[in-house]
């Protein structure tokens, strides 16, 4: 279950397109104000801190990355085994979910266009949400603190991540200009969401630093040459080979010294 890839690399555009289409949809259901207002109704609280994401000892957190098609078969799992799901919870209490949800999305969209029926059709209508249900679901059976990672390009989307039931939102920066990465960071920490910004070369390092984003992630590829030029307080997450600092897991959190 524990995948070991070696970086999150950047959306593509088709990806982002299909993000923006389903956002369009959804705020055309569902205004800002009406979707602020269901957050009093919610029954999510986040779970973590930033703090609970640094090194306690020389083993990082590893965290677990699930593609589409087994998320849909651990949450189907899950519910016929919640006990189970409850045991292997508690032997990875440092570890966390991070899960994509705009892959979701290409995921389910690629199913309803396999299956030309009009059943299908008429379900394909609804994928601007159901991606965002499997955050909800997953939260139901395990308590360990979810990354919900994806395009997000405005305080909508991270207002539907805290709805749905994310503990943390993966920000990626080269979409979103200093003042936008700003704003967000800022939304997320007051919806108490801890807010992860991507960052991929020494330009974004600039936006992040101007926005105070306190955690961030550093591709393994960059992440030496990134490292140097980063404030000592952060909190830096990076996907690990097994070797790596005599670490035994993928993905590492580590604290600068």
């Amino acid at each position: 279950m524990w995948h070991f890839s070696t970086s999150f690399e950047p959306y593509s555009q088709n990806a982002l397109d299909t993000h923006l289409s389903a956002l369009k949809k959804r705020e055309s259901l569902l205004d800002f104000d009406a979707l602020g207002r269901t957050l009093a109704y919610c029954p999510f609280t986040s779970r973590v801190s930033l703090e609970d994401f640094t090194r306690k000892d020389s083993g990082a957190n590893r965290a677990c990355e699930l593609p589409p098609n087994e998320l849909y078969a651990f949450i189907q799992g899950a519910q016929e085994a919640e006990k189970e799901v409850e045991r292997e919870t508690q032997e990875n209490k440092n570890a966390f979910f991070c899960i994509d949800t705009l892959r979701i999305l290409l995921f389910l969209e690629q199913g309803a266009s396999e299956k030309q029926t009009k059943a299908q059709t008429k379900h394909s209508k609804n994928l601007a949400f159901e991606h965002l249900e499997f955050l909800s679901h997953l939260r139901r059976y395990t308590s360990l603190p979810i990354i919900h990672k994806s395009a997000f390009v405005s305080e909508y989307e991270i207002l539907e991540s805290a709805l749905y039931g994310a503990d943390c939102v993966l920000l990626e920066s080269n979409l979103l200009s200093a003042k936008e990465l700003k704003n967000l960071t800022l939304f997320a920490s007051r919806l108490m969401l801890t807010p992860i910004c991507i960052v991929r070369n020494s330009a974004e390092v600039k936006k992040v630093i101007f926005a105070g984003a306190q955690a961030l992630y550093l591709p393994s590829k960059s992440y030496d040459s990134l490292l140097s030029l980063l404030p000592q307080s952060c909190v830096i997450f990076s996907h690990l080979a097994p070797h790596t600092h005599g670490l035994d897991v993928s993905f590492g959190v580590l604290r600068k010294d």
